[in-house]
């Protein structure tokens, strides 16, 4: 397993709250056996009770009263971002995580600020590259000067959080989909009192996967190993 997929099993080690031996982590080619394995180690498997259908009831019913419907109008397939008020989003969004003591995905970048960022960024890191090429090769200047780049990222980094106030778009196209990120992010505690189910692990796993290759969801699948299909070294 590359670099990529030791943070993938730590992040599902973080996940679930289990540890998996090194040598039985690197063993794992495949989105199937990273489920295998990850079963082996949970000892409370077979839980009837579904905590993803519960979190979605209870983000259900917050929602209906925060967007002012009955939370039966409310389905998977609605958007999140049309059912959180625009104005003063942000303080909504934080105080509507503290009702439910959940964690939430982090509010995104709207369209014009995260293209402005990101241009920003390849401008700054790839124009700081360049100049420390040329100084190196062609001005006989320092390899130091190679930490230009390294700069550059420092810059990103800071100016990202400069950025934090403009952060107003919940990224999730699918209440379907969001529920899965709150789920994985709020895994550990949720089966402490619910238990695991072996369907909803593969879900949660999936999910992180998904996160972590830059896939949707619904395209992994247990076949598919991490290097060749998702591009995680």
């Amino acid at each position: 397993m590359g670099l990529d997929s030791v943070e993938l099993v730590m992040e599902v080690e973080k996940t679930f709250n289990i540890s998996i031996p090194d040598e039985e982590a690197s063993q794992c080619t495949t989105v199937g056996e990273l489920h295998d394995t990850v079963a082996r180690h949970l000892n409370n498997i077979g839980s009837r009770q579904c905590a993803s259908q519960l979190l979605f009831y209870r983000l259900r019913r917050a929602l209906g009263e925060l967007a002012g419907m009955s939370p039966k109008a409310i389905t998977p397939a609605h958007v999140p971002e049309e059912l959180f008020p625009k104005d003063n989003r942000r303080k909504i969004y934080k105080e509507f995580a503290a009702n439910l003591n959940l964690q939430m995905p982090p509010l995104d970048l709207s369209a014009p600020w995260s293209q402005l960022l990101t241009s920003f960024g390849l401008l700054t890191i790839g124009g700081g590259l360049a100049l420390a090429l040329i100084l190196v090769n062609f001005y006989d200047v320092s390899k130091w000067s190679l930490l230009i780049p390294l700069g550059s990222i420092v810059v990103m980094l800071l100016l990202s959080q400069l950025f934090n106030p403009f952060r107003n778009v919940v990224a999730a196209p699918t209440l379907r989909e969001f529920t899965g990120k709150v789920l994985v992010l709020n895994y550990a505690a949720l089966k402490r009192t619910n238990g695991v189910n072996r369907k909803e692990m593969e879900l949660v796993i999936n999910q992180i996967i998904a996160d972590k290759a830059g896939f949707e969801i619904g395209e992994i699948a247990p076949h598919q190993k991490f290097g060749d299909d998702l591009g995680l070294d």
